[in-house]
């Protein structure tokens, strides 16, 4: 047996990775929702509107893309394109997309490494379909390239901070550093405080004391365990995946980032 295996790890995580290709040398509990958009809460009511009609994926066959599309919701993957492909064209695309197959939205599920070919097909586009798309395409990029031809697409992060404006959280990261900070950082410092609470309930519980790697491990998959995070409470299912619904945003025009455009959150 591997060192791996036998010295198992707690490992709380920001990024999502497709579980099925994860080390099984490790527990991993991830720090952001899910990328399912099936809960039942009202906040993904409009990215199940999108899902449930027929529509093109374009991502990566890697670890991210590879979930977000049967995990979207409801609906027909009609066809999938792959970003990372040497040939892929973003004209052709959309064009079989929107005439052959007759797809109603395209779902952008693209990484950092392909934003700049989902950003082509949004251009392309040109707003004929509408646009769905995972927490990569948030980025600045996203509205100084796409502009108009993203206007009105929404996009599936774990957090934003117009959603969470009275959170102490948000006070004190603009104190610390003098602006705004984005979903990574709330879901790290989530992530963190939920070790930190995990293993000073094993260490100073007065129950049952195991301040070990198991004892953290049974801690946070635990009913009664919760820790506070950047957007109130932080709790994990026993998969591992936060139990927390998913922040959608929608980009619309606006001066707040300089370049015409913001993202927006969709409140409840």
């Amino acid at each position: 047996m591997s060192q791996q295996k036998k010295e198992t790890l707690v490992l709380a995580l920001t990024l999502l990775i497709t579980l099925g290709l994860l080390g099984i040398g490790a527990w991993w509990f991830f720090g952001r929702s899910s990328v399912k958009l099936n809960g039942g809460n009202a906040v993904t009511e409009n990215a199940r509107n999108l899902a449930v009609k027929d529509r093109i994926s374009f991502g990566e066959r890697s670890l991210i893309s590879g979930d977000i599309s049967p995990e979207i919701g409801g609906g027909q993957v009609v066809s999938e394109f792959d970003l990372s492909d040497p040939g892929f064209s973003a004209a052709k695309s959309v064009e079989q997309a929107t005439i052959s197959q007759g797809a109603k939205v395209l779902m952008l599920a693209a990484n950092t490494g392909t934003l700049d070919k989902a950003l082509q097909v949004v251009q392309v586009n040109r707003q004929r379909l509408e646009l769905l798309g995972g927490d990569d395409v948030y980025s600045p990029k996203t509205l100084e390239v796409g502009q108009e031809a993203a206007e009105g697409m929404v996009v599936a992060v774990p957090w934003h901070i117009d959603a969470h404006r009275d959170s102490p959280f948000v006070s004190q990261s603009k104190q610390l550093w003098v602006g705004n900070v984005n979903w990574r950082t709330a879901t790290a410092y989530d992530a963190t405080k939920a070790l930190i609470g995990a293993f000073a309930q094993r260490l100073l519980g007065s129950i049952e004391r195991d301040p070990t790697r198991t004892g953290v491990q049974q801690a946070l998959i635990s009913p009664n365990f919760s820790a506070s995070g950047a957007s109130g409470t932080v709790q994990f299912l026993p998969s591992g995946d936060r139990n927390a619904p998913v922040q959608l945003v929608k980009i619309v025009s606006g001066q707040q980032s300089g370049t015409g455009y913001d993202f927006v959150p969709i409140l409840k």
